[in-house]
């Protein structure tokens, strides 16, 4: 699976070091039946919370002993679907999602048949340690 995060702003985060700890997000997958908890969403080699940034996390390589921090999402069975979570900022500063999707996954989809499902921030500005619940979730 691969998550995408948008940002419109980050205010004091880490900017030009690459080493950023980033979005932990909870998803609840379709029917509610499964979920997972990923670590702080960070690509080591690049800088992914920055003003008007939009950052991928798929875990690849897989040889690179890093997975972007997905960590119990890596592979998990949402059952191809998005119907609740939350997210909270764990780096410095204050983190804003952009309006709109700030948060997607796309499901490991060679055939390209698979949804991609997003989710709004009930609350679009986090500070360190602070959660924000999904909202309007939905795949297509």
């Amino acid at each position: 699976m691969k998550i995408t995060v948008a940002t419109a702003t980050c205010s004091s985060c880490a900017g030009s070091g690459t080493e950023e700890e980033g979005v932990k997000v909870t998803l609840v997958g379709k029917y509610s039946t499964t979920s997972c908890t990923s670590n702080g969403l960070d690509n080591n080699e690049l800088v992914d919370y920055d003003n008007g940034k939009t950052a991928y996390f798929d875990g690849t390589p897989d040889n690179d002993d890093d997975d972007d921090g997905l960590g119990a999402c890596k592979n998990a069975d949402l059952n191809l679907g998005l119907t609740s979570g939350s997210a909270t900022w764990t780096g410095p500063g204050s983190w804003t999602a952009v309006n709109g999707s700030p948060i997607c996954i796309n499901f490991y989809d060679p055939d390209n048949i698979k949804p991609t499902c997003c989710c709004d921030l009930q609350k679009k500005t986090l500070a360190t340690d602070e959660t924000s619940e999904f909202e309007n979730c939905h795949c297509e």
